[in-house]
């Protein structure tokens, strides 16, 4: 009896449906999913972090402004708040980019192999 298939057809559908192939397809698609979701988290933290520049320049200028116009030292405390939570928010927002780009560089990476 004659076989139904080539062998070649066998041999790229077992290459095709086998275990490694599969795994290695699993493996590229979680590591997309999972980059693209810290991709997002990372545009969130960046947008938050432009609204708190805003925020926080708009609130530190009008601080120097009342400071420069009624020399009251009741603003400096204002001031140096203001400006202590600038340093604080960037230092956060480097720490989770750096956090997000060692996530990044951390994903496992499908073998190239078959």
């Amino acid at each position: 009896m004659a076989e139904p298939f080539d062998p070649s057809v066998t041999f790229i559908h077992d290459l095709v449906t086998g275990a490694g192939t599969l795994q290695s397809e699993s493996i590229g698609k979680a590591c997309q999913a999972m980059s693209h979701t810290l991709t997002l988290a990372l545009q969130d933290a960046s947008d938050n972090q432009r609204n708190f520049d805003a925020v926080n320049g708009a609130a530190l200028a009008k601080a120097t402004e009342e400071f420069v116009k009624t020399k009251d030292p009741a603003w400096i405390p204002v001031i140096e708040a203001l400006q202590k939570a600038k340093v604080t928010q960037d230092a956060e927002f480097i720490k989770l980019s750096q956090g997000v780009e060692g996530l990044l560089k951390d994903l496992p990476l499908p073998s190239k192999g078959f």
